[in-house]
């Protein structure tokens, strides 16, 4: 008789970035053929991230009381058990969380697989400092992730190992199957200046200073928002969006995808933007203040990062410093010209330097 292959139900319930970078562990157990079927269970604006992967099968989704904006009412409950009700018909063999806090310990129980599977952070790990962890005998296993792995991306390879037979992929979207190209634009870059949290922001100034200077060296911009950002982002960056030069883009997620996959770098803030530029195959700059960049910073991205200026880095967006919202030390301290030497530095590694 062959032998039985495994169903995966994979949780991806935390935040959009989050996402992206859990595509390398898809992508990877993808790859490695070992598992009947790999399903994901997220939130529902995060669909479009899984659905046209080609190692997933159905997409499952809710809101959950967990992540950034948790944004998880009465009716978001009724809803996140219906969805629970129909995982545990499907019986999944296991079921996977990437994270190790007690809430997606307890929902992985929940789905009744076989084996509920979790990751066990080190002792004195930074990532222990993001989550809450407990639960755990609602765990029938855990992969152990060292204490001197800090990067995400490396943590993901562990994972991905531990539960395939050692094929590792990168994250990625894919953006084939909406019959798009991915032939670069030259000439522009990206920007992404809004992140979720105040502590996180680098000034609307300097916003407007680098873009003026990288105009003045012959590049066009794209700036990057959600919709319900656009107002903001058109009255603060007013003065630079010049037609045929700079243009603000706010459409749906996947417009998003298919542009950042054509300008020729990314400039974000510790937000998702950079790590969609990296499974886009797009180099980024991180602008980084409060979260500790060794755990977050894409293999492809370059880090500017005011950390040396406040002495309670790194906070993990809360703030110790007592600032006003906008004026936080590890973000303010971060010059115009520190983003523009790792520009050069990109993109001169990319042989598209522009002149003046």
């Amino acid at each position: 008789m062959a032998n039985h292959k495994p169903s995966l139900l994979f949780l991806q319930c935390r935040n959009l970035g989050d996402a992206i970078i859990s595509t390398s562990v898809i992508n990877s157990l993808g790859k490695s053929e070992i598992y009947s079927v790999i399903d994901v269970f997220t939130r529902p604006t995060f669909k479009r991230i899984f659905e046209n992967n080609p190692f997933v099968g159905n997409v499952y989704y809710s809101h959950f009381p967990m992540g950034t904006k948790k944004d998880f009412f009465f009716r978001d409950g009724l809803r996140l058990w219906k969805e629970v009700k129909l995982i545990r018909n499907m019986g999944y063999d296991r079921c996977l969380n990437i994270v190790g806090d007690f809430r997606e310990n307890i929902l992985g129980r929940l789905c009744s697989p076989q084996e509920n599977i979790t990751i066990e952070w080190a002792p004195g790990h930074p990532f222990r400092s993001l989550i809450r962890t407990g639960a755990n005998e609602f765990i029938d296993s855990s992969i152990k992730i060292p204490a001197d792995i800090f990067n995400i991306y490396d943590c993901m390879d562990i994972i991905s190992s531990a539960l395939g037979n050692g094929n590792l992929e990168g994250s990625r979207i894919y953006l084939d199957d909406w019959g798009t190209t991915k032939e670069k634009s030259h000439g522009l870059i990206g920007i992404h200046p809004i992140a979720s949290v105040p502590c996180k922001m680098w000034p609307i100034k300097k916003w407007l200073a680098l873009i003026n200077e990288l105009n003045d060296s012959g590049w066009g911009i794209w700036i990057f928002g959600a919709a319900e950002e656009r107002e903001f982002l058109e009255n603060t960056l007013s003065e630079v969006l010049k037609e045929g030069i700079n243009s603000l883009h706010t459409n749906n997620l996947d417009d998003f995808f298919i542009r950042l996959s054509q300008v020729d770098l990314l400039i974000g803030l510790d937000s998702f933007s950079v790590h969609a530029a990296h499974a886009c195959g797009v180099p980024s700059i991180m602008i980084c203040g409060p979260s500790d960049y060794r755990i977050w910073h894409p293999p492809t991205a370059v880090v500017v990062t005011g950390k040396e200026k406040c002495p309670h880095y790194p906070c993990h967006s809360k703030p110790k410093c007592n600032q006003i919202d906008s004026e936080f030390p590890c973000m303010t301290s971060i010059r115009i010209k520190d983003i523009l030497s790792a520009v050069e530095t990109i993109l001169k590694d990319e042989n598209l330097i522009k002149s003046s």
